[in-house]
C-alpha cells in the first residue's frame, strides 16, 4: 500500500470523508463528488483513487465527517488577531499549515450544529458542502500541507457561537452583526450574492425570538418583496423550512407547536414504590448486567462482534462463558441481534466457525434499516421485541441505527432515548460502538458526543495490550465494575473460540505503574514521561497523562518548576 492511500484510509478511520484531488491542486479529480458529502467511500474505492500517488487528498466537511468545520486563514496576521480573541476556545483543535508562501493555516473543529460555507474579511469558512486540502498534500508551489498541532483523530466538538459563528448565519458581511443591523437590512437593499445568507440570518433571529411559523413566513416574504432582485419564493420557503428544522433539532419544537400535543401524564412515585423495583442482577456473572443499557467500545477489527456473539450463545443455551463456572448465565433466554454492519454471508461463516447450533433462540434483524429516531421503524422494532421476548437486544453497530449527528449531544440524547425505554420494559441492551483513532485514555476514545456514554449504565472497552492480547474491562459503570479479563480469539480443534487467559491489568493501574517506572532513572518533564510510558506499551494521551500526573502529585510524585515554567516530576518512593 502506498503512503497516500495509507494516509487517506487513516482519515477514513478517523471518521472523515475524503475525495481525490488533482496533483498539486485543490480541484477534485472526480467529475462529481456530491455523493461523498452523504457517505464515506469504501476501501476499494480509496485504493483505486490513490493508485496515482501524485494526487492530493481532499477532506470533506459537514455532517458526513461528523460536523467537520474548518476555518481557513490566508493571512497569518489576521489569524493572529483572531486567535487573540478566540484562542482559549480552540485549545486542542488541530491546526494545519497550508502550502501558501505566507503560511496560511486551517483550524479544524466539529460543529455541534450545522455550519454552511461562508467568507468574511478574516477567513474562509468550510462547512456543509465544502472541503479542504488535507495534510500530506502538495501545494502548487511544491510545499506540503503539514499538521502543526493536534491530532485529526481527536477533533474536538465546539459550539460555533463560541467562535463568533452563529450557525447557520455566516455570510459575506463578517463574523457577526452590529446592533441594529436588521433595521439597516430592512431599510436598504442587500447586494446580490448576499441575499440568501442574509435571509437565513433574519429567519433564524425571528425564530429565536419565539415567533411562530406563520409570523416568520409573513416577515420573510415581506422582506424579500422589498429587495430589488428578490429571491425565488421556493428558495425563501426552503430557507424557512431548513432553519426551523435546525432550531427544532437543537432546541426542540417551538412552544406554539407543542401546545396542541396531548400532554403525557406524570407518574409520581413514593419511596415505597421505588423500593418495589427489582434489584440489579447479573445476566452473565462478572461480565454483563441484566436489564441494563451497556455499550461495548473498541477499534474496528478487534473482535467486538465476535465477543458479543459468544455472549449471545451463552445466554441462549445457558452454558457459562469461557466454559467456566465463574461466568454463569443467570437468565437464559432468546437474544435479538440488530445487525446493520455484517453481511449475511459473514454472519453465516462466523457462526459456522464458532459451531453455533441452528436451534438456539438467537434472532437477527440484518440490514433491515432499523432507525431508533424514526417513529415507524422504532414501532416495528418494539413489535419484534414483544413477539420474541429477548433477554438481550444487541445493536451492531450504534452508528448504523440512527440519523443523528453523533457529535451533537442533544441529537444523540434524543436518538438513544428509545434504548432506555427498551431497558425499562425489562430487556437488556448492548450496543457496539467504535473508538476514534488515538492514544488517549479509554474514557476519551468513544466516538462522538460524551452524551453517548453518558446515557448508558455501563461502558465496556475491548482493547489490545502490548502483547497483542485482548483486554475486556469497564470504563464507566453505574453498577459494580467488572474485574478486567484478558482474552484471546483462537481456533481450538478447528472451532473459533473466545478464551480467557486470566485477569487483565486495570488500565489506570497500568498507567500509574508505567509513570513510576519511567521516573526510576530520575526526574522528567511531561513529554519525556509520555515517550517513556508509551515505549512500555501503555496507551495514554498527553491530556490524560497531565491529569494523571496531577492526581499523583503530592502522594507519589514530587513536582518542581524548572526554567520557562516547565514542570518536572520525580518519584517520591522508588518503584518496587
Amino acid at each position: 500500500m502506498n503512503e497516500v492511500t495509507e494516509l487517506a484510509l487513516s482519515f477514513i478511520a478517523e471518521g472523515l470523508s475524503v475525495i481525490p484531488l488533482l496533483p498539486r491542486s485543490k480541484k477534485p479529480a472526480l467529475s462529481g463528488w456530491k455523493e461523498y458529502q452523504e457517505h464515506v467511500a469504501d476501501e476499494q474505492t480509496i485504493r483505486g483513487w490513490f493508485e496515482d500517488t501524485r494526487r492530493n487528498i481532499g477532506i470533506v466537511c459537514g455532517l458526513v465527517s461528523g460536523g467537520l468545520t474548518v476555518i481557513d486563514f490566508d493571512d497569518p496576521e489576521k489569524a493572529k488577531a483572531w486567535v487573540e480573541q478566540y484562542g482559549a476556545a480552540i485549545d486542542g483543535c488541530p491546526i494545519v499549515q497550508t502550502g501558501r508562501e505566507n503560511s496560511g493555516s486551517h483550524i479544524y473543529f466539529r460543529a455541534t450544529s450545522p455550519v454552511p460555507c461562508g467568507k468574511n474579511d478574516l477567513f474562509d469558512l468550510k462547512g456543509e458542502g465544502g472541503y479542504v486540502v488535507g495534510p500530506g498534500s502538495t501545494h502548487p508551489s511544491g510545499r506540503r500541507y503539514k499538521l502543526l498541532r493536534g491530532d485529526l483523530a481527536q477533533i474536538p466538538s465546539l459550539d460555533p457561537a463560541l467562535l463568533g459563528l452563529q450557525p447557520p448565519a455566516v455570510n459575506g458581511n463578517g463574523l457577526g452583526k452590529a446592533k441594529g443591523w436588521q433595521d439597516q437590512v430592512l431599510a436598504e437593499d442587500v447586494p446580490e450574492g448576499q441575499r440568501h445568507n442574509t435571509m437565513v440570518e433574519l429567519v433564524g433571529r425571528n425564530i429565536a425570538k419565539g415567533n411562530c411559523r406563520m409570523e416568520v413566513d409573513a416577515f420573510a416574504r415581506g422582506v424579500n418583496e422589498r429587495w430589488s432582485n428578490p429571491l425565488p419564493s421556493e428558495e425563501v420557503q426552503q430557507i424557512i423550512d431548513s432553519v426551523f428544522a435546525t432550531h427544532e433539532r437543537n432546541h426542540g419544537q417551538p412552544k406554539v407547536e407543542q401546545t396542541s400535543k396531548k400532554r403525557k401524564k406524570l407518574i409520581v412515585m413514593s419511596i415505597k414504590d421505588i423500593m418495589q423495583a427489582p434489584p440489579v442482577l447479573w445476566l452473565i456473572d462478572g461480565i454483563l448486567f441484566d436489564r441494563t443499557f451497556s455499550i461495548l467500545g473498541g477499534y474496528t477489527g478487534f473482535g467486538k462482534s465476535l465477543l458479543v456473539l459468544a455472549m449471545a450463545r451463552s445466554i441462549a443455551d445457558g452454558f457459562p462463558m469461557f466454559e467456566m463456572n465463574n461466568y454463569c448465565v443467570r437468565r437464559q433466554g432468546p437474544v435479538l441481534i440488530v445487525d446493520e454492519e455484517n453481511s449475511h454471508s459473514d454472519l453465516r461463516d462466523r457462526m459456522m466457525e464458532m459451531r453455533i447450533s441452528e436451534d438456539l433462540p438467537i434472532h437477527f434483524l440484518s440490514f433491515q434499516g432499523i432507525l431508533l429516531d424514526n417513529p415507524e421503524s422504532l414501532a416495528q422494532l418494539k413489535e419484534v421485541i414483544a413477539k420474541y421476548k429477548p433477554v438481550l437486544v444487541v445493536f451492531d453497530s450504534l452508528v448504523r441505527v440512527h440519523r443523528a449527528n453523533e457529535n451533537d449531544a442533544g441529537e444523540m440524547s434524543r436518538a438513544l432515548a428509545p434504548l432506555r425505554e427498551i431497558v425499562n420494559e425489562g430487556t437488556g441492551v448492548l450496543a457496539i460502538h467504535h473508538h476514534t483513532k488515538g492514544t488517549g485514555g479509554l474514557e476519551t476514545r468513544a466516538r462522538g458526543s460524551s452524551d453517548i456514554v453518558g446515557i448508558c449504565d455501563v461502558e465496556y472497552s475491548l482493547y489490545k495490550d502490548k502483547d497483542e492480547c485482548l483486554n475486556f474491562c469497564t470504563v464507566k459503570s453505574r453498577r459494580a465494575p467488572i474485574e478486567p479479563i484478558r482474552l484471546k480469539i483462537e481456533k481450538v480443534d478447528d472451532e473459533l473460540m473466545v478464551t480467557r487467559l486470566g485477569a487483565a491489568t486495570n488500565p489506570a493501574e497500568a498507567q500509574r505503574a508505567a509513570v513510576l517506572q519511567a521516573l526510576r532513572d530520575g526526574p522528567k518533564g511531561v513529554t519525556e514521561i509520555l515517550v517513556a510510558v508509551r515505549n512500555r506499551g501503555v496507551s495514554i494521551g498527553d491530556k490524560n497523562l497531565r491529569i494523571l500526573l496531577n492526581t499523583m502529585a503530592g502522594t507519589a510524585l514530587e513536582v518542581t518548576t524548572a526554567a520557562h515554567g516547565r514542570m518536572v516530576y520525580a518519584a517520591k518512593v522508588s518503584p518496587a
